[in-house]
């Protein structure tokens, strides 16, 4: 060390079977979606959680405090995954250098701009200009799809789960570890639904993402057959109560024997 000099920090990071200072700092490129031109070079420890990342992007770039983000990992393959859980590490989440973080804010229209299907213009402004009643949305039926719309709509006009939707209350207790859950992805497939449904900004939505997502994880609803519509809403319901399970391990409770019986 010289006098005057800087510290050099360094973080251990727990590898399996031992520890290791890091020397090298993971380097990393942030930009938006909006504006994937203006690029930030940015250096973060294996250590840090992907909510650091997306915290430094929001200050780097002056997002507005409470909008609703998801970040994107992007390899030098151009091939794009979602970096869903915001609690894991940059190690865990594998994270490394070179690689590109693009984030993206949701819609006023509650749809993502990454999923935003390209449809003529024309029919854009019709959809921009329109402003109705939030709830009072129609669904568009994908082909004998009537049974999972009547349960959406259902759903969607339960005020105490809409609500927590709306709120995004639902972020935070997100479980991706839950081996009877969906990670999370059943969740956020009806969240993206029910924001699209309550924003006031369209005519109806085509749930077609959802319907995707449900026929990946049930494969009794894949394709486009009649199907009975409590059977999806029981599926619907049980995966939303796996998906935000509250309880992240589950402990083991033992039976007590009774009248000394085992």
């Amino acid at each position: 060390m010289v006098d005057g000099q800087p510290a050099l920090e360094r973080k251990v990071v727990d590898l399996p079977s031992t520890l290791k200072v890091e020397v090298y700092p993971v380097e990393v490129f942030l930009c938006l979606h909006s504006n994937m031109e203006n690029i930030i070079t940015a250096q973060f420890s294996r250590t840090d959680s992907i909510h650091t990342i997306q915290a430094a992007v929001c200050q780097a770039f002056s997002v507005p405090p409470g909008s609703e983000c998801r970040l994107w990992m992007k390899s030098s393959d151009s091939s794009c995954e979602r970096l869903r859980n915001v609690h894991m590490s940059v190690l865990d989440s594998c994270l490394s250098s070179g690689m590109t973080v693009i984030m993206e804010m949701r819609n006023a229209d509650g749809t993502w701009p990454s999923s935003r299907p390209q449809i003529m213009r024309n029919s854009v402004e019709d959809q921009d200009s329109y402003r109705g009643q939030p709830g009072v949305c129609g669904l568009t039926n994908l082909g004998n799809t009537c049974f999972m719309n009547s349960a959406l709509q259902c759903l969607s006009n339960t005020p105490p789960l809409t609500e927590y939707f709306l709120q995004s209350s639902y972020l935070e207790e997100l479980n991706f570890t839950n081996p009877l859950g969906m990670k999370g992805e059943i969740a956020e497939a009806y969240a993206d639904v029910i924001k699209q449904m309550w924003s006031g900004r369209h005519y109806s939505v085509v749930p077609r993402v959802f319907k995707t997502k449900v026929g990946h994880f049930a494969s009794q609803f894949l394709g486009y057959q009649q199907h009975d519509s409590q059977e999806l809403l029981s599926f619907l319901l049980d995966g939303l109560h796996e998906d935000l399970n509250r309880v992240k391990n589950k402990e083991y409770i033992e039976l007590r024997d009774a009248d000394r019986r085992p």
